[in-house]
């Protein structure tokens, strides 16, 4: 397994019954492979470990400040890289899937002609490498290709050729990565916002996680 993906399983395994923010996570993460070290240590080891499996949720789930908000430590730049990079794919997107998400951003009046360009229903498989991303369809289409930058949970992407930015938050909940379309400084389609086609294909479902590529076997 490369390391990127096994720290990124790590991180989110470990993390991912305790809260469902990627940052807490992290910060979440850290404490409990600190008491681990701590534990390996100690001549008591089972003891501890016993009375940590009860007292660390109840731990995790104080840290608040005085508002009773959680207090989460800031993502760096080079954690929400490794949390992004990798294969996500979305289940089959609906027509009314589309057509709902363009309703509630004001797009209505353009969801017929993003449902027929984008080739609804369909899948997505949105590839995340160093400084690189592709969007195919489930027919094998490439439908966006370009750069890409991260700020904490600012998603930038830059796609080719063109002079577009798209500016999206993004989350990783329950293993699985949502976009929330912020800003799409693009020229319009054909008359059509570049907006509505940015809704439909990055925002209208979740991308889950491509499960690992098994190694094929060798030839004798």
């Amino acid at each position: 397994m490369p390391p990127d993906r096994s720290l990124r399983d790590n991180l989110t395994r470990v993390a991912a019954t305790v809260a469902p923010d990627v940052e807490w996570h992290l910060a979440a993460t850290r404490r409990r492979f600190r008491r681990r070290q701590r534990i390996s240590r100690s001549a008591l080891a089972a003891v501890v470990l016993v009375a940590i499996g009860v007292a660390v949720p109840f731990a995790l789930r104080g840290r608040h400040d005085t508002s009773g908000r959680v207090v989460a430590s800031p993502l760096t730049n080079a954690q929400a890289r490794v949390l992004l990079q990798d294969t996500w794919v979305t289940e089959t997107v609906t027509m009314a899937q589309v057509k709902r998400t363009l309703t509630e951003a004001g797009l209505a009046a353009h969801a017929d002609v993003v449902t027929v360009e984008q080739g609804y229903p369909t899948g997505w498989t949105l590839r995340i490498t160093r400084g690189r991303y592709e969007v195919r369809s489930s027919r094998g289409v490439q439908t966006d290709n370009g750069a890409w930058t991260v700020d904490g949970d600012v998603l930038t992407l830059k796609p080719t050729p063109c002079t577009c930015t798209l500016t999206f938050r993004w989350t990783i909940r329950h293993g699985r990565l949502r976009l929330a379309l912020v800003d799409d400084a693009s020229p319009d389609i054909g008359g059509v916002p570049d907006e509505a086609f940015a809704r439909a294909l990055f925002t209208a479902a979740a991308f889950a996680r491509a499960p690992a590529q098994t190694p094929g076997p060798t030839a004798g």
